[in-house]
């Protein structure tokens, strides 16, 4: 029997292009179903390393999901040998929903204004006007699912990468956030930064900002000068008035760069 690779993420981690198109099309999202099939990091590494994939990640997932999905999947695979676990932003909320059809939940990102579900935008004020989910709570929560999963690939012997598929803390809307550095600054000051496996945590600790990196800000605007080579609609100039329209995710280049990184990342360990 092939021994597994894990994959938990976000959309950047999932086979985005799939999940996306289960939407209804509009005008906004119908570059979605021009684009061709392409062949995503994780299957390029699993046929690398001669092994089956198991991906649990979904698109918008946060850092909770992306750990409950890392212990359900340990916990029904006695195969597995390699894991790539990719953490989200710290303000991503994931709350339980059981209409999707899987291992998914309701994503409420409070960084951004517009959501997948309707009823982000409720909860998105109920949080915020009583300040549940504070961002230094979810930097806390971060930290402790990184450190544990690590801990818990070590004690099962499966040779692991984390990261940050994209930037922990990125600009956003939120009226009242603190400045993006002051929080950056709060997750290095931690008592559990010192803790996070810093050998295995790919262009650690995940951001430009702080000397790392992640898998968005290989490709994406403002970020890598050749950006519209990389991901999969660079276009915002049509339908200006229907909402923001680029789709910064990794097309079939920005896939096999991810990959080559990894790679380069794996050859240095």
């Amino acid at each position: 029997m092939s021994g597994k690779l894990l994959v938990v993420g976000d959309s950047f981690c999932s086979r985005y292009l799939q999940q996306a198109r289960k939407v209804k099309a509009t005008k906004r999202n119908s570059y979605l179903w021009e684009i061709s099939e392409y062949k995503y990091w994780f299957e390029y590494l699993g046929e690398k390393l001669n092994l089956d994939i198991i991906n649990q990640s979904f698109n918008g997932a946060g850092n909770q999901q992306i750990f409950d999905n890392t212990l359900y999947a340990l916990n029904t695979n006695d195969d597995i040998e390699f894991a790539i676990i990719c953490w989200s932003e710290f303000d991503r909320v994931d709350l339980p929903f059981t209409n999707t059809g899987g291992r998914d939940s309701i994503h409420i990102n409070l960084t951004l204004e517009n959501e997948t579900y309707k009823s982000s935008e409720k909860y998105n004020t109920l949080f915020t006007d009583d300040k549940l989910f504070d961002t230094k709570c979810m930097i806390d929560r971060f930290l402790n699912y990184s450190v544990a999963i690590d801990n818990l690939l070590k004690h099962k012997e499966i040779k692991n990468i984390q990261a940050f598929s994209v930037r922990p803390y990125p600009e956003g809307s939120k009226k009242d956030r603190k400045q993006p550095l002051t929080i950056l600054k709060e997750y290095m000051n931690h008592e559990l930064f010192d803790k996070l496996n810093e050998e295995n945590f790919f262009m650690f600790p995940g951001t430009k900002e702080l000397g790392g990196g992640n898998f968005y800000e290989l490709i994406g605007r403002y970020w890598n000068d050749n950006w519209k080579e990389y991901v999969l609609n660079s276009n915002d100039d049509n339908l200006a008035n229907e909402g923001w329209i680029i789709d910064g995710h990794p097309n079939a280049k920005g896939h096999k760069l991810i990959f080559d990184k990894i790679c380069s990342f794996m050859l240095d360990k």
